[in-house]
């Protein structure tokens, strides 16, 4: 059985002098690599060239410009302006509309060096952390859920300011870091957490910690030494509740040749598949290696780049067994010699070229010269099953875990304290 959730009220909130008279700008690439994108506003806004601030257009509410690449740079509508960057201003606290979807702050469009376009929505912290929030956890969730989830999402923010700076921005819009849709992303509970948790992030010796989140863990986190291989004493696998998590369970199927034709297709040699093991599991119960053994010998592949493969949002988490199942026989026959080994299977299609000996059970043999001939019965999956728990990594705090403690009773300090311990709760500006 495993413990309750107690944990002692470490955590307090550390009042300082604020770092910033207010919050820090971030800028975001909300898209990237388009060959055409449309400007308006929900009031009056002004395109100026980046360079040295000439005004280039100005429009109203029912105004739209189309913004494309030419051979000198831009054009807006049908005018070129023989300049690579233009910023679009919003006045009276208007939002910015790109492609029809509204933005805080102001939009920067760039000719990059393939010649498409890359957006930047530039806007302070707080007002970014209003359009991720609903995109990361339903704003329906309990407050003190909401509050630590802006707590580590502002963090992750300021700790990878610059992460994309060759680009021109700090962070993507996408899951690649956090999901961001701008206007469209806010929702006034989630706001209120953010309002309520201004400036406040989680440190570790004075540092901005590493803020790692997920969505939901599968009963336990991970050690983020098993995942990528970094010791970080806050990120240690710890028990996480999440009773009413639709990802608690879930299951995943392929046919075997769909299986194995999606590895290739990846750059992995597999043949026909007869059986695929855990190598390597962590305490925690999620698989870090796996080999699968096929016909044209045997593959080891991290558990991870599998779910990349198979893509993270199939293949939830590592937190899976694997079944194979509609098994069928097949009698291969393999001609040994002592340049290469061939294999055959029953029609004597060849199967694969091997330069190395191989041990077969063999039912027959026929010497002939320096080649041997054997039979053999492999039993080949028609179906390959993956059952599982959880959504995500597995690091740091869980969105379902943090909703779960929340409804227990806990703050939104002590489900922090609980996923990252030992790290201090400060306000940065």
């Amino acid at each position: 059985m495993r413990s309750r959730f107690l944990i002692p009220l470490l955590l307090n909130l550390i009042l300082v002098s604020p770092a910033f008279s207010s919050s820090p700008l971030i800028r975001i690439g909300i898209l990237l690599k388009q060959s055409q994108v449309r400007i308006g506003a929900s009031g009056e806004f002004k395109i100026i060239e980046a360079k040295n601030n000439k005004l280039l257009a100005e429009g109203s509410l029912k105004d739209c410009w189309l913004i494309q690449p030419n051979n000198l740079g831009l054009k807006i509508g049908e005018k070129g302006i023989g300049s690579e960057e233009i910023i679009i201003l919003s006045s009276n606290s208007s939002t910015l509309l790109v492609n029809q979807r509204p933005y805080r702050g102001k939009i920067e469009i760039r000719k990059n060096n393939q010649g498409s376009l890359t957006v930047i929505n530039e806007l302070n912290i707080e007002e970014y952390l209003y359009g991720i929030m609903k995109m990361e956890i339903s704003p329906s969730w309990p407050e003190e859920a909401q509050m630590s989830q802006a707590v580590v999402a502002r963090t992750y923010a300021l700790s990878n300011l610059g992460k994309y700076q060759s680009q021109g921005f700090d962070l993507t819009s996408t899951d690649k870091d956090q999901v961001y849709a701008g206007v469209y992303g806010e929702d006034p509970r989630s706001n209120q957490a953010v309002d309520k948790t201004y400036g406040q992030v989680l440190t570790f010796e004075g540092e901005l910690a590493k803020t790692f989140y997920h969505a939901d863990s599968g009963g336990w986190t991970e050690d983020i030494q098993n995942v990528w291989g970094e010791s970080i004493p806050y990120l240690k696998s710890v028990s996480s509740p999440a009773l009413d998590s639709p990802h608690q369970k879930w299951r995943l199927e392929f046919k075997a040749k769909d299986f194995r034709e999606t590895l290739r297709k990846n750059g992995l040699k597999v043949g026909k598949i007869y059986q695929i093991l855990p190598l390597k599991i962590t305490p925690a119960g999620r698989i870090m290696l796996l080999k699968i053994e096929h016909s044209e010998g045997e593959l080891k592949v991290s558990a991870s780049k599998l779910r990349s493969i198979l893509g993270t949002s199939k293949l939830k988490s590592t937190l899976f067994k694997i079944n194979l199942s509609g098994e069928r026989t097949e009698e291969i026959t393999s001609f040994l010699s002592s340049e290469n080994i061939v294999l055959f299977n029953k029609e004597g299609k060849e199967e694969v070229t091997l330069n190395r000996i191989v041990l077969l059970s063999a039912r027959e043999k026929v010497k002939g010269g320096d080649k041997v001939s054997a039979l053999t019965i492999v039993k080949i999956p028609a179906t390959i099953k993956f059952s599982g728990k959880g959504w995500g990594h597995g690091v740091g705090m869980s969105q379902w875990g943090a909703k779960g403690l929340a409804e227990q009773g806990y703050t939104y300090q002590q489900i922090l304290e609980h996923y990252y311990p030992g790290t201090r709760l400060k306000r940065w500006y």
